[in-house]
This record gives C-alpha cells, sequence and structure tokens, in this order.
C-alpha cells in the first residue's frame, strides 16, 4: 500500500487515517468558505454536532460524496439549498456497503419532479434526469491518497487503514 506522504499515520500500531478540512478543500477543489458552507448548509454534515475544539475528521466516502456535491453545485448549477434536500439520502448511499461493493457500476440518479425539485430516484423515465458515476470520484480520492489502483486496500467499504510497520512513502 503506497499512502500519500501529507496524511499522518502512526507506524506501531495501526491507525486509521486522519482526513482533515483542509485535506478535503486539497482533494475536492473548493475553497474554504465554500466547504464551511456546504458543511452548515448540507444534512448529515450539519445536523452532526461537532466538539468545541475538536476538528472534524472525514472519511474517503465524504471526500467522495463532496466530489459529487461539488458536480451538481459547481459544474451543474443546482442550488444549494435543492441539493441539501436530498444530500442525506446521498451521502448514505455513498456510504454504504453494498454501494462500494459495485465498484464501477455504481452510479445514482437524480431525477427532477418539479422545477427546483430534485430527488433520488433509480433509472427514471423523468423528462430530466441525472446520472452520477462514482468511480471517476473514486479515482481522484485514491490518487490524493496515494493508492496505487492495484491496491488491495482500493475498495474497502470501512476506508483506508495503515498496517504494520510501513511509513508514508516508504517500503518499510
Amino acid at each position: 500500500m503506497i499512502v500519500n506522504s501529507r496524511l499522518p499515520c502512526q507506524t506501531s500500531r495501526v491507525s486509521t487515517i486522519k482526513i482533515t478540512a483542509s485535506d478535503v478543500r486539497e482533494c475536492v477543489g473548493v475553497t474554504r468558505s465554500d466547504l464551511q458552507r456546504w458543511l452548515s448548509t448540507l444534512p448529515p454534515f450539519a445536523t452532526d454536532g461537532t466538539e468545541a475544539r475538536h476538528a472534524r475528521q472525514f472519511q474517503t466516502t465524504d471526500l467522495i460524496f463532496l466530489l459529487l456535491i461539488k458536480a451538481l453545485v459547481k459544474d451543474i448549477g443546482l442550488k444549494l439549498d435543492v441539493v441539501a434536500s436530498f444530500s442525506n439520502q446521498l451521502h448514505e448511499q455513498v456510504s454504504s456497503t453494498s454501494f462500494v461493493e459495485r465498484r464501477e457500476s455504481a452510479e445514482i440518479c437524480l431525477s427532477m419532479i418539479e422545477p427546483g425539485m430534485w430527488r433520488l430516484t433509480s433509472p427514471s423515465s423523468e423528462i430530466l434526469s441525472l446520472t452520477l458515476r462514482l468511480q471517476p470520484a473514486r479515482e481522484i480520492v485514491y490518487r490524493f491518497l496515494g493508492v496505487e489502483a492495484q491496491s488491495a486496500q482500493r475498495d474497502l467499504p470501512l476506508g483506508f487503514v495503515v498496517v504494520g510497520n510501513r511509513r508514508a512513502g516508504g517500503d518499510q
């Protein structure tokens, strides 16, 4: 396994990779104010309490979720309050084990049920539908984390962990 040296790891025992807000901004390519606005508006982050003086920690699936949010808000132009109406369901789907196991075929469909109102659907016969493919977002996250395409940990549903006595970027 290759781990990006920017992310902390411990070498004496197994520990999870800590993904910070700064890492999220770098991976997703958004500003501090965009990320803060998203976290304060979009469920589940907006409804999760954070402890004072403790930085929020993110999972690899959160990075994928936030890349999808960026595509919807920045690239497609959906309003943040519209995305907030289905963001909790979107986060649950992106984070679900069964969804992660589908790998390349993982897609999420959104349908416009009336102007300004969207919902998660199965492939739809609605006039206007969007299909979000997860694989491109996963590849961005894997590259950011420095995980090789053939890594045994690449598709773990529970996230990446540092194992054994390997140092970030080293052989042993």
